[in-house]
């Protein structure tokens, strides 16, 4: 079912091109999915014994090979991620309206998140991705599909900026170089941020030793790499360690 990704993409870069997808290949799609086309919660049993608009329907059907396809589509709701910071103004279009997004907004399968000048979005996708959505930007969340062996992502960039940050389970080397962009962090100064660690730790120093630490080598550095590794470590082992397979849709290209 995964492949239904590379679907529509082909759908969006080359619809003119008739005779490519036919019902055989539609079929094979979906060959794993066992999910019923038929709303069963919500029928209509007068709608569903009515042979006449029985007859309407499946000759609406049968006129339109893509049919099958296309309601599946329309039907994808699945959590694709959440967001995790908003700076500014960040809506999260879904349907006919928007909402303002926030720490924990919820991001479906077709939802759009829009950002305003000098606004930008932290969006954590189920995968481990990191996102974050630069000023004045788009983006569509068009299906996350997650496979046995695999997890398929299919995004469109409609206007702007988006930076990947994909889940790594290495470990980091230990260095004394210090971080130099803690204002684009997507949270708080909390004690996975150099920072806070060595606000923290300094609490406990003398005046001296604080100067020291200053001037010379800063071994907190070093102390906050061990920490970060720490976690890195906690981490893998509940973490899924599937490969993602990223599919990005832009105006003027794709990327995958």
């Amino acid at each position: 079912m995964f492949r239904i990704l590379f679907l529509c993409l082909i759908f969006s870069v080359a619809k003119a091109q008739t005779g490519f997808l036919n019902s055989e290949y539609i079929s094979y799609v979906f060959k794993s999915s066992n999910r019923s086309l038929i709303d069963w919660p919500f029928l209509s049993t007068e709608g569903w014994f009515d042979i006449t608009r029985w007859k309407e329907n499946k000759k609406d059907k049968e006129s339109d090979p893509y049919w099958n396809l296309n309601y599946r589509i329309s039907k994808l709701n699945e959590v694709v991620g959440r967001v995790i910071s908003c700076i500014g103004t960040c809506r999260i279009y879904r349907g006919q309206g928007y909402s303002k997004g926030g720490y924990l907004s919820t991001v479906r399968e077709g939802d759009e998140i829009e950002t305003d000048a000098l606004s930008y979005a932290w969006v954590f996708l189920m995968d481990g991705t990191l996102i974050r959505v630069s000023p004045m930007s788009s983006v569509t969340f068009t299906e996350i599909n997650i496979a046995k062996s695999r997890i398929i992502l299919f995004t469109r960039l409609n206007r702007g900026n988006i930076f990947y940050m994909n889940r790594n389970h290495s470990q980091y080397k230990e260095s004394n170089l210090r971080e130099t962009d803690p204002l684009f962090y997507p949270l708080r100064l909390l004690e996975a941020n150099l920072l806070y660690y060595q606000i923290h730790t300094s609490k406990s120093l003398s005046e001296d030793k604080i100067i020291k630490r200053v001037l010379e080598s800063d071994l907190s550095i070093k102390e906050h790499y061990k920490r970060l590794n720490l976690k890195i470590l906690e981490n893998n082992k509940w973490a899924n360690r599937k490969k993602t397979l990223n599919v990005l849709v832009m105006p003027n290209a794709t990327l995958v």
